[in-house]
């Protein structure tokens, strides 16, 4: 194990740490502490989530901490020690040790002299034995693992279960994944190799693709990949895929292919082909890749409605055109807009189908979750989805929204209005729509948001609504933070507004400290911080007495939780 490793363990021993916070306690490049996570995480022994890095709870990271508590653990385990230790499974001798291992006789033996300083191994009866009880755990730790690696198997991903690649027709007792799984999808590929998640298990459409996301190894794979991803759309959840590639280590990747079919900009660009010879490519697959709309594309629909909308009429466009519209974007395949009443829409529509657009009859999962009053579509022109007070089946156009938005223009008696960028961020947090995501970094990255505003329009809404849109808010700003480094200043407040959410839903019975954090997962003591605040904004009642105290809720709270 590298120095560096065991540095890593020795700073998670200390509690759950950010990459970028574990890199600077180390002096290294966020990049470089990343591999180093990747290898923990591949050995079984780190786990890399949304909040941050932790070590993992299994045997051997116990083993390996009761080491580290009472040796030197770099000196016991480092660099090519666990090679030899894995040699003392039993008594063996010095020259066994140099010929099994590869190693000179003088590395031989200075390795000895030291683990034998440290009384982990001894020497008795002319051979070689392990000392200390924890060491001889780890070692049948390593050995079982060792066992489990099949010659030409190669671990793609390692935690609690294993993601596997083998010579494509040999078995293995688990389940295919990833490639193996695209014929299945309708998405045909040879692969030289096979691919198994271990133990078995019934395995999603999402992981199938993440898997494949998480061993693609070139331009070629992550064509397939791509195929793949487009062909089943309609029945793959990206909420549920972005979840999963941070538990999998590969959410920059699936940021990737985002940004790749959203025209953008790629840091990786060595792994997709050209975007032209891409949809050729696709389109032997009966992949058609849909077509991104421009300004003045957009702007001439808007112009027609103007000129048949018999009365004033205001509009309030809150998705990617609004961002076109400002600068930050340059191309939609959609516009998102919102009316204030039943009477506005039925104009709208009506102005729309005079120019030729009907309904749409055909949705993806994604697009039908946000519930628009009605999506209108017409060949060759940009696809128009429009809402009536309420947005996304969740938030509602509050007087807030329409005073913070801007008049842009108008066509007539039709006025088209931009949401604010602070509204805009909220809307795009809560959906599951590939490049929503990108969109909110391209709009923090350009321009300074008033967070505390969007904070506050957050909370009311879901005073408004009486649904919990926060967990969703603070799920998407976390990905941010960890993919791209960006900002967040409202993270903390927003963080402690979940919980205080979190514990609320889970008050409405009466419960002790104890319950709550094997419910909730959180440490304790912020569980018991946020429940002494609430104690005092008395939104709940605590019962002292007997062993441990019982907390209960006193605010009325729905459990419509939007994730």
């Amino acid at each position: 194990m590298l120095k560096s490793e065991v540095r890593v363990i020795e700073l998670l021993e200390e509690g759950k740490k950010r990459v970028k916070h574990l890199a600077k306690a180390l002096d290294m490049s966020v990049s470089w502490v990343s591999e180093l996570v990747k290898s923990l995480e591949e050995k079984g022994i780190a786990t890399k989530k949304k909040d941050g890095v932790e070590l993992s709870r299994n045997a051997k990271t116990s083993v390996l901490l009761d080491l580290a508590d009472r040796y030197d653990l770099y000196r016991v385990i480092g660099n090519s020690k666990e090679k030899m230790l894995m040699l003392m499974d039993k008594p063996v001798t010095k020259k066994e040790i140099e010929l099994r291992a590869s190693l000179s006789s003088p590395a031989v033996y200075n390795i000895l002299r030291d683990l034998m300083s440290l009384g982990v191994v001894k020497e008795k009866d002319g051979k070689i034995v392990l000392k200390n009880e924890s060491l001889r755990k780890y070692v049948d730790i390593l050995k079982r693992e060792e066992k489990f690696l099949e010659p030409g198997m190669s671990v793609i991903y390692s935690n609690s279960e294993k993601l596997v690649k083998v010579p494509a027709g040999k078995w293995v007792d688990g389940a295919k994944t990833a490639f193996s799984r695209f014929d299945d999808f309708g998405v045909k590929f040879f692969a030289l190799h096979d691919y198994y998640v271990m133990p078995r298990k019934k395995v999603s459409i999402e992981e199938i693709l993440i898997h494949a996301i998480a061993a693609s190894k070139d331009k070629k794979e992550m064509f397939i990949t791509l195929v793949f991803y487009l062909k089943n759309k309609d029945i793959i959840d990206p909420g549920k895929v972005t979840g999963l590639s941070d538990k999998y280590s590969c959410a920059e990747r699936w940021a990737g292919m985002i940004a790749f079919l959203d025209g953008r900009e790629l840091k990786n660009a060595g792994f997709f082909y050209p975007f032209k010879e891409f949809r050729e490519r696709a389109a032997v697959y009966g992949v058609r890749v849909k077509r991104k709309y421009r300004r003045d594309e957009i702007s001439e629909g808007m112009e027609g409605a103007g000129r048949v909308i018999r009365r004033p009429l205001n509009l309030f466009v809150i998705g990617g055109f609004n961002l076109i519209l400002r600068g930050i974007k340059g191309t939609t395949k959609d516009i998102d807009i919102v009316v204030e009443n039943e009477s506005d829409f039925a104009e709208l529509v009506s102005a729309f189908q005079d120019l030729g657009y009907r309904k749409a009859s055909k949705l993806e999962p994604a697009y039908k979750k946000i519930e628009a009053s009605i999506i209108l579509e017409k060949e060759g022109k940009v696809r128009i989805d429009i809402f009536t007070r309420k947005i996304c089946n969740a938030f509602i156009l509050s007087e807030n929204m329409k005073n913070r938005s801007v008049l842009h223009k108008r066509h007539g008696k039709l006025s088209i209005r931009l949401a604010s960028l602070e509204d805009v961020v909220l809307f795009k947090s809560i959906t599951d729509r590939e490049g929503d995501m990108l969109d909110i970094k391209d709009v923090i990255g350009r321009h300074e948001l008033d967070w505390p505003v969007l904070l506050e329009e957050l909370v009311a809404q879901e005073k408004l609504t009486g649904r919990y849109f926060s967990f969703s808010v603070l799920d998407t700003l976390e990905m941010l933070q960890e993919l791209y480094g960006m900002k967040v200043p409202i993270f903390k407040k927003l963080d402690s507004h979940c919980l205080e959410v979190a514990l609320l839903l889970s008050l409405r019975k009466s419960k002790t400290i104890k319950d709550l954090r094997k419910e909730l997962d959180i440490p304790e003591y912020q569980i018991l911080n946020k429940l002494r605040k609430m104690e005092r904004e008395h939104k709940i009642k605590v019962v002292r007495g007997g062993k441990l105290n019982k907390y209960t809720g006193l605010s009325k709270i729905r459990t419509a939780v939007v994730k």
